[in-house]
């Protein structure tokens, strides 16, 4: 275009095929780690751990290497963790199941009781004391009691490992949650950037066949300049739709992102 051989509408329809092949790396990224996230959800690895998957030959750069708003996604995964309600929900189970075994416990240890007792009698008979005092201490060991101490605390371990492995699900889906969320996030943002490029392409076509209408000719000799400039125009009214779709997705994207890393929480808002 700089030196006269080429119009500016194929700058223009590069400049969107460029757009196109980076919003296609985006997309590959993109399923490689949720491909990577989904194999550490199922083989019971942290989702912090890394991969070296040599078989595979080198890997592209991961598309959750950086997040679009410039925060890191451990700092995503920590807030999640923070402030997401079944998180919240699964640790207080936790915590009381632990109380509850240590309970168990207690009762199959020797207990000792002591008790201090004081009477005061202002109409005693003649064979009463008028005050009176008394003390106790009750040593209990549980010795023969059928195997139900024992038992309580068995029950009690079952239900606290099972919490814990109900938590430990929980903070993997999480994981798996935000890293999905924020790939989503990349794609939206992505396609945005694709979306305006369609846009502006069919901008210059739209303005290119404004001018060979005027003056009475079109691209194609088996076109009409009025059919031309009408399917311009349609173009240009898909282009702009999409240019809005696109933008309604990535807002409904950072919706899902917020709730994956829990600033829809009500714990959150105070």
């Amino acid at each position: 275009e700089s030196v006269g051989n080429a119009p500016k509408f194929d700058v223009v329809s590069a400049q969107r095929d460029v757009t196109q092949a980076e919003t296609e790396v985006v997309s590959a990224c993109s399923q490689e780690s949720l491909a990577l996230a989904t194999l550490k959800n199922v083989t019971g690895i942290d989702q912090s751990a890394q991969f070296n998957l040599r078989q595979l030959g080198e890997q592209p750069p991961s598309a959750l290497a950086e997040t679009p708003d410039g925060g890191g996604y451990k700092l995503m995964v920590a807030n999640a963790l923070k402030y997401r309600l079944e998180i919240l929900e699964s640790k207080a189970v936790v915590a009381a199941l632990k109380h509850g075994v240590r309970y168990a416990r207690r009762s199959a240890q020797p207990s000792l009781n002591a008790m201090l007792g004081y009477i005061y009698q202002p109409n005693n008979g003649a064979f009463t004391l008028q005050r009176s005092a008394s003390a106790s201490l009750t040593l209990s060991i549980p010795i023969f009691d059928g195997g139900l101490a024992r038992s309580r605390i068995t029950e009690a371990a079952a239900d606290l490992a099972a919490a814990e492995t109900n938590y430990q699900s929980v903070v993997d889906q999480v994981n798996l949650e935000v890293q999905t969320a924020l790939v989503n996030l990349a794609q939206s943002k992505q396609q945005i950037n694709l979306a305006e490029a369609g846009f502006t392409q069919a901008k210059e076509a739209y303005r290119l066949a404004q001018e060979r209408y005027a003056v009475g000719v079109s691209q194609s000799s088996v076109v009409s300049p009025l059919l031309e400039l009408s399917n311009a125009q349609a173009a240009l009214s898909h282009a702009s739709a999409n240019r809005v779709n696109a933008l309604i997705d990535f807002n409904l994207a950072r919706a899902v992102m917020d709730h994956a890393i829990g600033l829809f929480s009500h714990e959150n808002k105070n």
